[in-house]
């Protein structure tokens, strides 16, 4: 194994002999539980959620609880000075940033929120474990079987070598961009991998004098995921006294606040503990409850971490207090309100939200009649409120309304549980598909109605509407505008990857339109959206096709986009010549990180070491900037010691790279909040035009 030289011969030496001893090492971990299923490796402890005790088999919804008792931080303040927001980081995955409301239309931005999901979902050493039906893992309803760990890189380098190294890059005096890149990477480390608490290390930097390495800090408290870390966060979220102490302020500027309040979902989203469930939720919804009109990012920010908490489905005497049914029936008065509208949310953007949250909630609960109930009781206010149109509501919301339908009808048809509601939302989606004068609401149907007519319902025909659907998006495919067959192509893959969780897959006439249109395709997006919908479909038949396009086609983001599709597919034959396309194309950062992810889908060990040579041989910084994330991306332990090599340069990639390739979590963090995001919806905190968001990040 060739090592590139470290900043110092010991340092050199420590990491050499660690790699060789560990070369074969692959400590196993316990299992982990994301969505409900559990897999692999790399679990903390405290990481698996256990199910919620079965109850009565009663389907009447239970007594409302008392509302949330207000958290011991003092008073909420009631006015914040805005701050300008923080420089753009590291690009993040997959695709340009968008520059005008119209970019927002394009397909491309669709796959850089969900794209993440699709990506982990096939990983050999994540969800695919499970199964290959993509974001059905993330939904809530994966499978439980376990496959060995791989190439991912063992705890006991991650404590000697990368912890250490990144702590004094931390300690030391990094640029803004390096010092943040480095907390989030820690965080992603856990404190268990690095082997010491790292908890206290994240606070530290609350009250640092910039404020983008202040918002990194308060992002990562979540993303570590600790119980401890809710403290402070809460603190932060609540502008109190403490707060303001936290972060060395005399009030907590709006930003900081509302990524505290996505640290305190990604938090819940972890813990175990019921009554932290409770006090998290109950000191969002009081947020939420304020509807500060001034405040837009902290009530959308609450709303969408309440998506995000665990709450138990019934309260017991040993343990009182709010339950996820009460959380439920409090955000649908928040988007419907009383008749006259009291009660409800105010403002669009943060309205739009909830349908979102209320179909996180729902689609990680257990199938019990008191889940079946409310997934009823929300479907059937949805559909209301979008058959009503009224004017009172923004197409955001009803766009919105839209993907929440995708996410909780399902494809059962006669003698299924929710056989009315998935008839409504089926006729729903195919309307808006048709009719809707809205381009981005019409696309959003599309991917909806394909989210339903893939996942399997109860009853005799769990697949009733499978190819009703599949005939509405070959008619979209064929005799659709050009923008339009990029969307029905990736809905198509949608629908095929949902498909083969319940062993269907999709007609022989799907992949042969598919593969047609790509070979007519010159456009990088026709080729793109076409190769990435072959690549969830699992078309591997179609491997040559796109091997074809990737020798024929110049264009970056097209062969970016074909790469990933080859990775999907698992075209093991593509593993040479995406890794020539990354010895041609290192200089270009998006290319080379979409490479990364590919060949991390199906290089076999021998092959990452490879990707590794070529980061060590980069004469430049920027190459080797450029090659860090693709590297980090195919997570093999013969890419550390270049990276750690790298730190300290002042640019972020090295330690982003450091965090992706040895996460203790094998499903992003990114996923939970990005997967179905109504991107449409300009949150300043969340997504924005400018990148600074947390979905911004990589």
């Amino acid at each position: 194994m060739t090592l590139i030289a470290c900043p110092s011969p010991r340092t050199t030496l420590s990491i050499a002999l660690l790699l060789c001893l560990c070369a074969d090492a692959g400590a196993s971990s316990p299992p982990q539980s994301v969505g409900g299923c559990t897999f692999g490796s790399r679990a903390n402890a405290g990481d698996t959620v256990p199910p919620d005790a079965p109850g009565p088999a009663d389907t009447a919804p239970p007594p409302v609880a008392p509302e949330p008792a207000l958290p011991n931080f003092g008073s909420p303040k009631p006015r914040t000075p805005e701050l300008a927001p923080p420089t753009a980081g590291p690009s993040p995955f997959f695709g340009p940033a968008p520059r005008s409301t119209e970019d927002m239309q394009r397909w491309i931005q669709w796959w850089r929120f969900n794209g993440p999901s699709v990506i982990a979902a096939a990983a050999p050493y994540g969800p695919a474990a499970m199964h290959r039906g993509g974001d059905e893992f993330f939904l809530g309803r994966g499978q439980g079987r376990v496959t060995p760990q791989g190439t991912r890189i063992p705890t006991s380098i991650v404590r000697a070598a990368v912890a250490p190294a990144l702590l004094r890059v931390v300690h030391g005096s990094p640029s803004s961009a390096e010092l943040s890149a480095s907390l989030m990477a820690l965080a992603k480390l856990g404190s268990a991998r690095a082997g010491e608490p790292l908890l206290p290390e994240l606070r530290a930097f609350l009250p640092h004098p910039s404020l983008p390495v202040a918002e990194s800090a308060a992002l990562a408290l979540g993303i570590l995921g600790e119980d401890r870390g809710a403290e402070p966060l809460m603190a932060l979220a609540w502008n109190s006294e403490l707060g303001h102490r936290l972060c060395g302020r005399s009030t907590v500027p709006v930003r900081l606040r509302a990524f505290a309040i996505y640290g305190l979902g990604l938090i819940a989203a972890r813990s175990i503990d019921p009554e932290l469930q409770r006090r998290i939720a109950g000191s969002l919804l009081v947020l939420v409850d304020a509807d500060d009109e001034a405040r837009p990012d902290v009530v959308a920010a609450a709303i969408t971490s309440l998506g995000l908490t665990r709450l138990p489905w019934r309260s017991t005497s040993a343990q009182p207090g709010l339950t996820r049914p009460e959380l439920l029936r409090r955000l649908r008065g928040s988007l419907e309100g009383d008749g006259r509208r009291v009660g409800r949310t105010r403002q669009s953007h943060a309205r739009a939200q909830i349908p979102t949250a209320l179909a996180r909630l729902l689609t990680e609960a257990p199938g019990g009649p008191l889940a079946q109930h409310e997934v009823a009781e929300t479907g059937s206010l949805l559909l209301n409120l979008l058959e009503k149109g009224t004017s009172e509501d923004s197409e955001l919301v009803r766009q919105s309304i839209l993907i929440a339908l995708g996410r909780l009808a399902t494809s059962g048809g006669q003698g299924s549980t929710l056989e009315g509601l998935n008839a409504r939302t089926h006729a729903a989606l195919a309307s808006a598909c048709a009719r809707s004068p809205h381009e981005l609401t019409r696309r959003f149907a599309l991917i909806a109605l394909a989210r339903q007519a893939g996942r399997p319902g109860g009853g005799p025909f769990p697949f009733a509407y499978l190819e009703p659907a599949e005939r509405l998006l070959l008619d979209h495919l064929v005799s659709g505008t050009r923008r339009e067959t990029h969307w029905a192509a990736l809905a198509l893959g949608v629908l095929g990857q949902g498909a083969q969780q319940g062993s269907r897959s999709l007609s022989p006439l799907a992949r042969r339109r598919l593969e047609g249109a790509l070979g007519r395709s010159t456009s990088p997006d026709d080729v793109g959206a076409i190769s990435l919908a072959l690549g969830m479909m699992h078309a591997a038949p179609s491997s040559p096709l796109l091997l074809k396009k990737l020798k024929g086609t110049s264009e970056a983001r097209a062969r970016g986009h074909i790469a990933i599709g080859l990775g999907l597919m698992g075209a093991a034959g593509a593993v040479d010549p995406l890794l020539e396309a990354l010895e041609q194309g290192h200089r270009d950062a998006g290319l080379a990180d979409q490479l990364g992810a590919a060949l991390a889908l199906i290089a076999p060990p021998r092959k990452l070491i490879r990707m590794a040579s070529l980061l060590d041989a980069a004469s430049s910084t920027s190459d080797g900037a450029t090659l860090a994330l693709a590297v980090g991306r195919a997570g093999h332990r013969s890419g550390v010691a270049s990276l750690l090599a790298r730190l300290g340069s002042g640019h972020a990639q090295p330690a982003t790279a450091l965090g992706v390739a040895c996460d203790k979590d094998e499903v992003p963090w990114s996923v939970r909040l990005g997967l179905d995001v109504n991107y449409g919806v300009e949150i300043e905190t969340l997504r924005n035009s400018e990148r600074t968001g947390i979905l911004d990040l990589p």
